[in-house]
């Protein structure tokens, strides 16, 4: 089993309710809330074999209750992440990052102003292949999966008519 780590930012609810912190205690998977520039996330930590069987748990029990999800967020990362990541100094990072050292970094996902920043996930894929992992390593949820539920999620919405998400992967 491997444990996936990703969140979920949900609409905005009262922080002053535990009704839903008190939920989220009794799941199968650690789960917690957090508030960050004015946004609420549900933080998860999820023990299951495959990214699909994460989203089938975690998905299952928020349905249960009166949330709204927004998306899941996408986990990037710069250089400097990278660095702490992976103990390694800025420089180090940089170079991997620019492909002059260790061969096959994944490609930047996308642009933050004048800074480029990676999926944690394909980072940690590329650490895990090059031996760069720390043992026992808490998993980020996969980018791929990530993009194809966020895109689900988004059809559901603009549909003339709400549909139910349906999460089925299978890796």
């Amino acid at each position: 089993m491997q444990t996936y780590f990703f969140d979920v930012e949900i609409e905005e609810l009262d922080r002053e309710d535990e009704t839903w912190i008190d939920f989220f205690a009794t799941r199968k998977f650690e789960a917690f809330f957090s508030w960050r520039d004015f946004q609420t996330y549900l933080n998860c930590y999820v023990e299951a074999e495959t990214p699909g069987e994460v989203l089938d748990m975690v998905f299952t029990e928020i349905a249960k209750t009166e949330l709204s999800v927004l998306r899941i967020v996408v986990d990037l990362i710069g250089v400097q992440d990278i660095a702490i990541d992976y103990s390694v100094s800025r420089e180090t990072a940089r170079l991997w990052a620019n492909g002059h050292r260790r061969n096959g970094f994944p490609k930047r996902f996308t642009q933050v102003g004048n800074k480029s920043a990676w999926a944690r996930s394909d980072v940690h894929a590329w650490a895990v292949k090059n031996n760069l992992a720390r043992e026992a390593t808490e998993q980020p949820l996969p980018i791929d999966v990530v993009e194809m539920f966020n895109g689900d999620l988004a059809r559901s919405r603009i549909g003339n008519e709400l549909r139910p998400l349906t999460v089925s992967l299978s890796e």
